[in-house]
């Protein structure tokens, strides 16, 4: 395609840096060499050889040499290179670069490899002393472990990331039933299914269960297993009561399960300091190199916002083997899992860059510049192999940082691959840009993620963000989510970002779990944003998403082959304007709007529309006809691409669309500049994560249980929906039980619409069995409450089933029919059996015990014809203020 839209980018200004590099041919000035002493002078061997002349063994002497030099020559005006010549240098301490450091604009210091030579600065430690204990299977003794000293959670054999032993090995588990937290914990428990979890696995407490929450994902540690109740409890809770509840709807696994290991997996022994590996099919361990990771970070830059360090360069270097743990309360992030650091991580540094570096075999993000980070790059790298994402730029405080002193900017993203990532975080992004401006992402080729592929902005809601006038030009954004997590995009923004344009990014294949696999999404309040000139494609739902936001542009882009929709606005009360101009609409599936939601101020103008084999529908179905007079210069034609379906969107000369006013670009030059290829020869980075489940369906027959004993008093119970009016009373109390300590305690408040409330109730799915249902009730004076079953349909009028009433001076009926009268307060027992569906009678036996009496029973009740399942039931209070009543003992089960 011709280019027309590369004009359109204002590059430069406070974007273009200057970086001084090493002369070519240029002696070092220091060189460290795997065979070299700190006790050296750093200098290249001499002939004949002098006693103190030679290279140093350590970049940290290599470092403290540096800073002799500078004091010894203050007014230097060439770089101060450090050449390292190639090997695997095992390093003994994170290196930490301080403001003492630093070069200057004019003398910057230099850490690169030497010409030609591979140098690998590694975070781990390679284990030896293996020895082959049965077939296949190899262990070796780490004392260090053993005593505490050390634990690591990654191991790599022969440059290849190894998992750790997972069940179920295919896919995923379901919460069974969610239940109320620990006292002081928010979702720290949950039921599992029979056989799912066991009380009996090899070191319970290394035991992690990674749950999944559509965008997030926490990682928790086993506290007991409950065999008998078939309940979990962890050593802490997710990262959020809300985001992050355990539910029938959350899925997840279980890792580092000893008695699950299979060839290729490991599992390390943190009691005995057993380090176990079976061996895949041929592979000889003792012969292997086998690293497993020590340090959390491999470099450091640390300055201060008084002292920052700056103008450091670290050049054509491999980094690689840094650490990360669980704690022991777990972990869990509400987005991208931001706040992971990573194996270069940077605090306050100015005007230094990682040049033509490979950065492999993370256990975290890449590189991170955080706080108080200006002008630095990440330019033609290889992240490759990486336990969360790629590139972060930026603090990460949830929503606002409040000292300004912390924001970034103005860094450079360029020429970079950045690859296979989440392998530890599923959620962590490509590349990352928090609270920061003014930086350039662009040419990067960001693909195999299990979240979106670049993320923009950190503030939710309106209101100023330090992240504006970031561009992402030129970047291939491809194989993102891949159907593990939901929400997400190959281009996602959040937050008010005046100057920030997206434009010329290829963006495809975006596949999410359950929804949300969009090309380029405006979140929550993403304004003044302009995206053109993007080619999307191959995206589960929309190519384009506006949740809600003010005055996007949205021009010049293709949109091609959304599975579920093309377009998609959602949240309009909360939106301003959105342009939407001069786009092309290409599609094959059923959906132009993924989401027929709109209001006037989203205006569209001259876009291109086209559905292979079939019309071109508009909101609620209408026709072009209808949609000309929102935009009268719409055009329905086909475009005329040379090859869609080869991924070949290039337009023919007389396309109709040029002839609308669309001007064709050329995205040939998304993605890399360059390509070094230092990682081709790898071997291939495994997947970790399967794709998630779809939401499951409602398990039938389920029993629903309570005796309310779990909860601390006040807390808000699990298994119903609760809603009061204004000073109505629901909640635990410990001041009587019908058995236990616990009940719930229903009272009316002042508000008195509607008249059902308090209510609880819980949708329910039962069907073609006998019931049996028991509730432990207490009445107060004045008490009237309404206790019932019922077949509700979504969208249609329910029929109630058993329905018991209670009214104020305590008569029991059971539909319209008079039972007993319930004594106030003293505690009752109800007793309903049932038969639904096929095995339903039409009517209903009812036992009602009363304190010191015999049971009433009545075993001809009947109930509407037209109820035939359970999907709903619930408890109403009818009372006048203060009235109270209590219930415990809620029992609804089938009967075998």
């Amino acid at each position: 395609m011709r280019s027309s839209c590369f004009s359109y980018l204002r590059l430069g200004c406070i974007l273009t840096l200057t970086f001084i590099s090493a002369m070519d041919g240029a002696e070092p000035d220091f060189i460290v060499a795997t065979n070299g002493n700190d006790g050296w002078s750093g200098k290249a061997f001499k002939t004949p050889a002098s006693k103190s002349d030679g290279p140093f063994a350590t970049l940290q002497r290599a470092r403290d040499a540096v800073r002799q030099l500078k004091a010894a020559e203050p007014g230097r005006k060439r770089p101060i290179v450090v050449q390292i010549h190639g090997g695997t240098y095992w390093l003994a301490d994170t290196l930490v670069l301080e403001a003492a450091d630093s070069g200057t604009d004019a003398a910057p210091i230099v850490y690169e490899g030497a010409p030609g030579e591979e140098v690998l600065l590694s975070g781990g430690t390679q284990i030896a002393g293996w020895r082959e204990v049965s077939a296949g299977r190899w262990e070796t003794q780490l004392p260090t472990v053993a005593s505490g000293e050390w634990n690591f959670s990654q191991l790599y054999v022969n440059n290849q990331r190894r998992a750790r032993p997972v069940v179920p090995r295919d896919g995923y588990f379901f919460v069974a039933a969610q239940v109320p937290p620990s006292t002081g914990q928010g979702h720290d428990r949950f039921r599992f299914h029979p056989g799912d979890l066991r009380a009996d696995w090899h070191n319970l407490p290394d035991v992690e269960v990674t749950t999944f929450h559509l965008w997030t994902m926490d990682r928790l540690h086993i506290k007991t297993v409950d065999a008998e109740q078939n309940l979990v409890t962890f050593t802490g809770p997710t990262h959020s009561t809300e985001q992050g509840a355990l539910k029938p709807s959350t899925w997840y696994r279980v890792e580092n399960v000893k008695e699950a290991l299979q060839p290729g997996e490991w599992y390390l022994d943190r009691k005995s300091g057993v380090l176990t590996l079976l061996a895949r099919a041929g592979e000889n361990v003792a012969t292997a190199q086998v690293i497993a990771p020590r340090l959390p970070q491999v470099v450091r830059f640390q300055g201060s916002s008084q002292a920052p360090v700056s103008n450091i360069t670290l050049r054509t270097l491999t980094l690689a083997h840094n650490a990360w743990n669980t704690p022991a309360r777990g972990w869990g992030h509400p987005q991208a899992d931001a706040s992971i650091e990573a194996a270069i991580t940077a605090r306050f540094a100015q005007r230094c860059a990682i040049e033509q570096c490979v950065i492999r075999h993370t256990a975290t993000y890449g590189v991170d510049w955080s706080d108080g980070c200006h002008q630095n790059r990440v330019e033609g790298c290889e992240l490759y192999d990486l336990g969360a994402g790629g590139v972060k730029v930026g603090p990460s405080k949830l929503g606002w940082e409040p000292d300004t002193n912390k924001w970034s900017s103005t860094t450079i993203i360029r020429d970079n691959l950045i690859a296979h990532g989440g392998r530890i975080f599923p959620p962590a992004v490509g590349i990352w840009i928090g609270h920061a401006w003014s930086n350039d992402v662009s040419h990067n080729h960001v693909f195999d993620f299990y979240y979106s592929a670049v993320s923009v902005g950190w503030k939710w809601g309106p209101g100023f963000s330090p992240a504006h006038h970031n561009l992402i030009y030129n970047n291939h954004l491809h194989d993102i989510g891949q159907g593990v997590l939901s929400d997400m995009a190959g281009i996602y923004t959040l937050g008010e970002s005046p100057g920030t344009r997206l434009q010329l990014n290829r963006i495809h294949d975006v596949s999410s779990v359950r929804y949300g696999g969009w090309g380029i999404y405006f979140d929550e309040s993403s304004s003044n944003i302009v995206a053109d000139c993007n080619l999307v494609y191959h995206t589960k739902d929309a190519g384009l998403h506006q949740h809600y936001g003010n005055n996007n542009t949205v021009t010049n882009n293709i949109f091609a082959f959304g599975t579920n929709g093309q377009i998609r606005l959602s949240n309009p009360a909360k939106s301003g304007p959105i342009l939407i101009a001069g786009n092309i609409f290409y599609y094959n599936s059923s959906n132009l709007f993924e989401l027929d939601r709109m209001h006037d101020r989203m205006e569209f103008r001259r876009n291109v529309y086209w559905r292979e084999g079939g019309p071109v529908l508009f909101t609620n179905r209408t026709p072009i006809e209808t949609w000309r007079l929102r935009e009268p210069d719409a055009l329905v034609a086909d475009p005329g691409f040379k090859a869609p379906h080869a991924e070949n969107f290039e337009l023919a000369t007389k396309s109709p669309a040029i002839k609308a006013g669309f001007q064709p670009f050329d995205i040939s030059k998304a993605g890399r500049l360059t390509r070094h290829d230092r990682t081709a020869s790898l071997p291939a980075v495994t997947r970790v994560f399967p794709p998630g489940p779809p939401e499951p369906p409602k398990p039938v027959n389920v029993t629903i249980r309570d005796d309310f004993e779990m909860y601390a008093p006040g807390q808000p119970i699990m298994l119903f929906t609760q809603e009061k009016n204004q000073g109505d009373i629901l909640k635990v109390i410990n001041t009587t039980a019908a058995n236990g300590k616990q009940a719930l305690q229903f009272t009316e408040g002042t508000g008195r619409e509607p008249a059902w409330r308090p209510h609880i109730y819980t949708h329910a799915n039962f069907a073609n069995t006998r019931m049996r249902a028991t509730l432990a009730l207490r009445v107060e004076p004045g008490a009237q409450l309404n206790y019932e079953w019922r077949d509700w349909p979504n969208g249609g009028k329910y029929a109630p089933g058993p329905s018991l009433t209670v009214k104020a001076d305590g008569t029991l009926t059971a539909n319209g029919t008079k039972i007993t009268q319930l004594p106030t307060g003293q505690w009752v027992k109800l007793n309903i059996e049932c038969g639904i569906g096929d095995k339903a009678t039409g009517t209903y036996q009812l036992q009602v015990t009363l304190p010191g009496q015999p049971p009433i029973t009545k075993t001809d009740l009947h109930y509407q014809s037209a109820f035939k399942t359970i999907t709903w039931v619930g408890i109403c209070s009818f009372g006048e203020v203060g009235t109270t009543f209590y219930v415990d003992d809620f029992l609804l089960e089938a009967v075998k």
